[in-house]
């Protein structure tokens, strides 16, 4: 299948995510295309796309890695449903991270925690406990940034309070990783004292 085709299925409704990544899977030429397709303005076809990647991420990141610029680019969009997805896509690009990338991008990743959007933040935290379990010795870090979603700025007082209920549980996840030193002498219990 060329990747013409492959916008021909997503423009008829042919594909659906598990589907697009199965297409992908069989034709690794059709990745680019899907990364092209989260520029598309038609919400169902960059939506189809984006969770299509996700699903990719989890297994097959190294063939995801090349466009992780891409990805970092399209993590302040303003459709909800594509920053999600970007979100894990990130963090699921960690375990693959020889070049240090996702390090760089982590005050952009956290933003979403002073902001607005409970599913955005409650993402950002899940995301962050996969990057900690890829990158030890960012787990400090990661732990420190957590507590940004005191600062934020939720749709109301329960959205607030979920969102600080899930940075808690992830904190407490990432104590109980038991994340080796990386010879920085981080300590994440540090967190909670």
């Amino acid at each position: 299948m060329r990747p013409n085709t492959l916008q021909v299925k997503l423009n008829n409704r042919q594909a659906d995510p598990e589907q697009l990544a199965e297409l992908i899977v069989a034709d690794q030429k059709l990745l680019g295309a899907a990364v092209d397709g989260l520029y598309n303005q038609e919400l169902r076809v960059s939506s189809t796309c984006a969770k299509a990647l996700r699903i990719l991420s989890r297994e097959k990141s190294r063939w995801l890695y090349p466009y992780f610029n891409s990805f970092s680019e399209l993590l302040g969009s303003t459709r909800l449903s594509i920053s999600i997805e970007i979100i894990y896509i990130l963090a699921n690009l960690a375990k693959v991270d020889s070049q240090d990338m996702i390090d760089k991008l982590l005050d952009i990743y956290f933003e979403p925690l002073e902001g607005e959007s409970l599913p955005k933040a409650q993402a950002v935290i899940r995301g962050a406990l996969r990057i900690a379990e890829a990158k030890p010795q960012l787990a400090e870090y990661l732990a420190e940034q957590l507590l940004r979603v005191a600062k934020g700025k939720f749709e109301n007082e329960e959205a607030r309070r979920r969102a600080q209920e899930a940075a808690l549980e992830a904190l407490y996840t990432m104590k109980s990783m038991h994340l080796q030193s990386n010879g920085k002498g981080y300590r994440i219990g540090r967190i909670f004292q």
